[in-house]
């Protein structure tokens, strides 16, 4: 499996070996590097990738409950782990 710094890479094998030619990509903030951006530019794809640290999250209304390691929503419901992808 590539990396998302090797993903340059997938992007242009998928015209190479598909046809299919990409005109943008969204992308999350994993993807934000000057390879990616260079290789992009080469290709004329216009990119909709954040910049690594402008991801401003936070847990304001929130609250948390430390003994049972659960949080809450502003409306008091628990909110539920639903997995990493």
């Amino acid at each position: 499996m590539l990396t998302p710094p090797q993903c340059w890479y997938c992007w242009s094998m998928i015209y190479e070996t598909s046809g299919v030619y990409l005109q943008n990509i969204l992308a999350d903030a994993n993807y934000a590097s000057e390879r990616n951006f260079f290789q992009l530019e080469q290709q004329d794809i216009e990119a909709f990738i954040p910049p690594h640290g402008q991801y401003k999250g936070g847990t304001d209304g929130y609250s948390y409950d430390r003994e049972n390691d659960q949080w809450f929503c502003q409306q008091g419901k628990p909110l539920h782990f639903a997995g990493a992808y």
